[in-house]
């Protein structure tokens, strides 16, 4: 992941059996194939080439329902993430109690030099918040050695 993929859901896809074997038991079928296989594969850090192909715009109606299939995509990178790199999902998870973290210091800091009350609130705010991306960055830590014992 972090890997552009020109068309994630084109069906147009070569590959050999035995280099997708290996994660057969997450992948799915249907209209999700070619996605999760890419994603598998970008996640692993396989060698991907994209070979430019000519198509021709499509006759039929298409069978592409945007908000459910849209959603069902979001999954599906979402679980590639958690499956492949678990850390990459929980440090960005972390970022957002260790800025609101941050902004309550600013907040705590201003409020003690306005002389306000709510100082301390403040300050056990950020410190809730601090603790809180710390548990976020160790489940991440210990996804990822789970993950990288079952390799």
């Amino acid at each position: 992941i972090g890997t552009k993929i020109p068309d994630a859901n084109s069906g147009m896809r070569i590959f050999k059996k035995e280099a997708i074997k290996r994660y057969a038991e997450g992948l799915c079928g249907g209209f999700s194939f070619t996605t999760s296989i890419s994603l598998a594969l970008h996640s692993t850090g396989c060698s991907v080439k994209y070979i430019p192909i000519e198509y021709y715009p499509r006759l039929a109606k298409s069978n592409v329902r945007f908000v459910q299939d849209t959603l069902r995509s979001m999954q599906l990178l979402l679980q590639a993430i958690l499956k492949y790199n678990p850390l990459k999902a929980f440090i960005t998870l972390m970022l957002v109690p260790l800025l609101a973290s941050l902004a309550s210091i600013i907040l705590a800091i201003l409020a003690w030099y306005l002389g306000a009350e709510f100082f301390g609130l403040m300050v056990l705010i950020s410190a809730l918040n601090l603790i809180c991306s710390v548990i976020v960055f160790s489940l991440g830590m210990l996804a990822y050695a789970v993950q990288a014992g079952q390799k």
